[in-house]
Formats: structure tokens, C-alpha cells, sequence
């Protein structure tokens, strides 16, 4: 069975779409946005993949969440555990007014405990955050296959890595499979 890790589901769009692309597949769900989580609840996401409402980081324990929103819009889709920066001004109707308190652990630990040691897989997409969610999943990153990240050259969130400081961070081990303008996908020779 294909082991396929998603970091930021959001509403789970992608998460249908690549459950009917794999063959029953180990599908392990994180989101955080409230919202969002009652959204993948209401799709019954829960009876195809392992689904966990709380943030990914480099540590565990609590985080406030910047919620995102869009006036007169249920616009959920920017939430980050960082403050927004660079966001404002590309996307000044992008407003983040409120915040919640939610539960942040690491990859490393809820894949440890249950057990997938070696994903196929990993997609992050957490509004900044992805080199934090990468720093907390060191043990697992050795055996994932692929990685698949969003990325900015602009601050977009409040201290916010540019791609290099995070392609150095990952190390030699990683071969660029194909660059996108926001995203990259990755591959591990030490396991493929």
C-alpha cells in the first residue's frame, strides 16, 4: 500500500482526487483550521484517511493559529501558525483578524507512533510554515520517498525561509524532480 502523508488538507480537494489516483493507499490528513477540519468531517474524510485536527511544527506543544478570511467569504485557505508579512500587500483582501489556540506536534512523533516509518509521499502545504514542519520530521524525511512543498522568495509570512535555506537544510540527498513557481517536488536518492 502506497503511504501518502498530506500537511495542510485544507477541504481536502486534493485529498479525493489523490485517493482516486492511488490504490488503497495509507493516507495520513493533517489540518488545523477549525473550519477547515469541520468542512473534511462533513466529505466523512475520516472513513477513507487517517485525519488529525492539529498543526505540524518543529516542536510540540501549543500554536496560534492566524486564521485567514475574505469579506462577505468563508475564505479559509491562508491560515498559518506564522504572523502574515509580505501576504498583506499581495493579497490586501486576504484579511487575518482573528486567531486560535490550536494542539502542534511533530511528523516525526504521529508517524512514529503509528508506525510509517517511510512514506511514499509527503505533501506540505502549511502557509509558511513548511520548513518548521520539515525541522520536526528529521527521522522520517530519511526514508519518504518524495517530498512535495509550497515555497515563497518573498516573506510572505513573518519569518518565512527563502527555498535555499531550506533546500541546504534537507541536504545532497534530495534531487530536484521538477520546480514550480511556488512549489517544488523532490526526490530522495538515498531511497529511491
Amino acid at each position: 500500500s502506497p503511504k501518502f502523508i498530506e500537511v495542510g488538507i485544507h477541504q481536502g480537494e486534493h485529498t479525493e482526487e489523490i485517493l482516486g489516483l492511488l490504490n488503497k493507499p495509507i493516507y495520513v490528513g493533517f489540518e488545523p483550521d477549525p473550519r477547515n477540519y469541520i468542512v473534511c468531517l462533513e466529505k466523512k474524510l475520516q472513513d477513507k484517511i487517517l485525519l488529525f485536527n492539529f498543526a505540524l511544527s518543529s516542536a510540540p506543544g501549543k500554536g496560534t493559529l492566524h486564521l485567514s478570511s475574505r469579506e462577505g467569504e468563508n475564505w479559509c485557505g491562508s491560515s498559518s501558525l506564522k504572523a502574515p508579512k509580505e501576504h498583506l500587500q499581495h493579497f490586501p483582501w486576504c484579511k487575518f483578524d482573528e486567531t486560535t489556540e490550536v494542539v502542534v506536534t511533530t511528523l516525526d512523533s504521529v508517524l512514529t507512533g503509528l508506525g510509517i516509518l517511510a512514506p511514499d509521499f509527503i505533501w506540505i502545504d502549511v502557509q509558511g510554515n513548511e520548513f518548521e514542519v520539515l525541522k520536526g520530521a528529521t527521522n522520517i524525511l530519511k526514508g519518504t520517498k518524495y517530498l512535495y512543498f509550497e515555497y515563497y522568495e518573498n516573506e510572505m509570512y513573518e519569518g518565512q525561509p527563502k527555498l535555499n535555506d531550506i533546500l541546504e537544510y534537507l541536504g545532497y540527498g534530495w534531487k530536484i524532480i521538477e520546480q514550480y513557481p511556488n512549489d517544488i517536488l523532490l526526490e530522495n536518492k538515498n531511497v529511491n
